[in-house]
């Protein structure tokens, strides 16, 4: 029998017959280098956007006062010079520490995915975004220019834990959306169902990886344009 099932699906698809083309085509992901070739450096956050061995290490400023406000936030941040408008992403991300000092670090001071994001004049732009975040599990929404956020899906899953390495796999399709984490799907959704101001963007653009007040590592990285 196994040797059956070798000569019809091939010695890598014995375990993995029952999966979709598109978790075929997750496994199947190329890799794309997180370097300076590949990736534009759009903020340092007032500290360090580092790339070494094929990934990143993104370390912001530390906020030090004790209130909130646009001088008090530092957010460093990369997009692919690639732009897809639909996709698959696999990527590998360690929340090392938030920074803030001297106030409770917000639960959204992590690492930030973005996608179809589009850069705008003064660090301006337009995108799609995904948190997982430190005490509410997973956002996804849009972000406009500056501060605009339109909230799309909260969906339950397990807090954030810093100084651990999370898998995430993104699917968009037109309006669909599915997301794994550490290989198991969490999420899955088709925004066409909901009214226009509630779907996602959906032009071609970039990718995004993000932190605010949060030192960020980021490696294998691999993309398949849909």
């Amino acid at each position: 029998m196994c040797e059956f099932l070798k000569r019809l699906f091939g010695k890598s698809d014995i375990n993995n017959a029952g999966d979709t083309e598109e978790d075929k085509k997750a496994k199947e992901a190329k890799m794309l280098p997180i370097n300076p070739n590949e990736w534009d450096i759009l903020s340092y956050g007032s500290g360090e956007v580092k790339f070494a061995n094929g990934a990143v290490n993104l370390k912001p400023k530390a906020a030090t006062k004790c209130e909130y406000g646009k001088d008090n936030e530092y957010g460093a941040w990369i997009i692919s010079k690639i732009k897809v408008k639909n996709f698959i992403v696999n990527i590998e991300v360690n929340n090392i520490r938030q920074l803030r000092k001297n106030l409770k670090p917000r639960n959204f001071e992590v690492f930030w995915f973005f996608f179809n994001y589009i850069p705008l004049d003064n660090l301006m732009k337009n995108t799609n975004y995904f948190i997982h975040k430190m005490d509410t599990g997973i956002e996804i929404g849009r972000a406009f220019e500056e501060y605009g956020q339109e909230f799309l899906s909260t969906p339950q899953f397990s807090n954030l834990q810093l100084n651990k390495w999370y898998k995430y796999t993104f699917i968009k399709r037109e309006q669909k959306l599915s997301i794994n984490i550490n290989d198991v799907k969490v999420f899955e959704y088709d925004y066409s169902k909901n009214e226009i101001s509630k779907q996602l963007l959906n032009e071609s653009g970039h990718i995004g990886i993000y932190t605010e007040d949060a030192e960020v590592e980021v490696r294998n990285f691999s993309l398949i344009p849909l």
